[in-house]
């Protein structure tokens, strides 16, 4: 086997063939990440749609992805295959491109397993950073608790872990797994920026997301707007869904009948698309139950856009409310029919000065700086 130098990335969540705009921010992190030193990214993709397994391969720049596509199982039929699949691409890889200097672990639970079983046969260093919202639920289950057992196995001996958000670092040491460090999810802000004279007619709000009715209460969204429609307000509501099934379900409802002429629904959208609509919207909304960091937070105020987000953990760390948004509490349909109404009639927020400040924080360039240092100290250990 020959050796080689490049870092391995290993995604438990990944852009794919069937859902090629979920998670896209891991690709985006991946493709900032490849600038310090060239990537390799091994994913398995489980998928209803799959009958027999199959590969892709894609290169890019400076990284390459292998992604392995097999039949979605159910118990422990699935966790077997899904395992010995992705430990069996690997070591395809590894024949191909010899072994890496380090892994990179994106989200702990399941790939972070992968990175444990490579160090174990093979020596191979891991760091990890871990988004997952598995911590913020306050509810136990069993399908939790293993998941936090499985992923403090993966924090023992991983190099690094890192959180990307304070309010989630919080979250995982209530379970005894330590973050080492914050490092916030980066933004590209040649896409998403603020575009003078790019805002034309009545006040329009957007909302971007998966639309899961558990997590993120568009319903709320929908029953807000409504009430302030009510009021005899004029604005628009800009739906837009990665998910086509929710927002399908979503519109069938009899709320959003009654809102129609007001509200427009739209499917899953690439970065450049979203980024053109955030462009000629006012404000962003966001109504969730909980929030490990909010992305499209990020991307709203990059765009120069006010926020409304509910106080659900990660939004509290990016909306001051004497800058770039409102604080609402979550579930209150009252505060948030109240903040969009502020927004349409008293907003005094420097949209340009959002984007300006935003950009700042959220920029890739300070993201790749912290993780530069972050390779050069594993890639340091690696050699020892």
């Amino acid at each position: 086997m020959k050796e080689s130098k490049y870092i391995l990335h290993l995604p438990s969540w990944y852009p794919n063939k069937y859902k090629p705009f979920e998670v896209s921010y891991l690709k985006d992190q991946v493709t900032f990440l490849s600038t310090i030193n060239k990537g390799i990214v091994a994913c398995v993709i489980e998928n209803e749609a799959v009958e027999e397994a199959y590969d892709t391969f894609h290169k890019f720049d400076n990284h390459t992805e292998y992604i392995r596509y097999i039949p979605l199982r159910n118990g422990i039929i699935r966790q077997i295959l899904y395992f010995k699949t992705y430990f069996s691409l690997i070591k395809t890889i590894f024949r191909k491109e010899g072994k890496p200097s380090f892994c990179h672990v994106h989200i702990l639970f399941r790939a972070g397993l992968i990175g444990l079983l490579l160090n174990r046969v093979y020596g191979i260093q891991y760091l990890c950073t871990e988004h997952d919202n598995v911590y913020l639920n306050t509810g136990k289950s069993t399908k939790k608790n293993k998941i936090i057992f499985f992923n403090k196995q993966v924090v023992k001996k991983a190099f690094k872990v890192v959180a990307v958000s304070n309010y989630l670092s919080k979250c995982m040491m209530k379970y005894d797994i330590k973050a080492s460090g914050i490092i916030y999810n980066p933004i590209d802000t040649n896409v998403f920026n603020y575009a003078e004279g790019s805002k034309t007619g009545r006040t329009k709000f957007i909302h971007v997301s998966h639309l899961d009715s558990d997590h993120k209460n568009p319903e709320g969204i929908l029953q807000a707007f409504k009430n302030v429609l009510k009021s005899g307000f004029e604005c628009k509501l800009v739906m837009i869904g990665s998910n086509l099934k929710n927002l399908k379900n979503l519109k069938k409802l009899p709320i959003s009948k009654e809102i129609k002429s007001n509200i427009k629904w739209i499917g899953p959208l690439n970065s450049n698309q979203i980024a053109q609509e955030m462009k000629e919207a006012t404000a962003f909304i966001l109504f969730s139950r909980y929030e490990s960091f909010s992305i499209v937070i990020a991307e709203a105020l990059c765009s120069g856009l006010v926020v409304i987000a509910s106080k659900c953990g990660g939004p509290e760390e990016l909306v001051d409310e004497s800058l770039n948004g409102i604080l609402v509490e979550s579930e209150n349909i009252n505060e948030l029919t109240r903040a969009i109404e502020k927004v349409i009639t008293i907003n005094k927020l420097n949209q340009k000065k959002i984007s300006e400040q935003a950009k700042l924080i959220f920029d890739a360039t300070s993201f790749i700086g912290l993780y530069k240092d972050l390779y050069s100290t594993c890639l340091l250990k690696s050699s020892l």
